[in-house]
């Protein structure tokens, strides 16, 4: 039998949840900023960006561990 409550976010999870995509957008935005790891090389940016989102989803646990194992593909 299933629990009838739905499951409700801490507020880490939560801050986790919105934290992460805003960081990578920083990340993939740096280009148009001045502010690239390597302006000759926007890859480098992509790459970081995912997995600035991936360690703030799974240090905070915002989602399930496999949909953040996912998400470099």
């Amino acid at each position: 039998m299933s629990d009838p409550t739905p499951h409700r976010r801490s507020l880490g999870q939560r801050v986790g949840l919105f934290a992460g995509p805003t960081a990578a957008a920083v990340f993939m935005a740096g280009p148009y900023f001045g502010a690239a790891l390597d302006p000759a090389n926007p890859d480098l940016n992509r790459m970081a960006a995912v997995a600035v989102l991936m360690a703030a989803w799974w240090m905070t646990e915002a989602v399930p561990l496999a949909v953040t194992a996912l998400l470099p593909m």
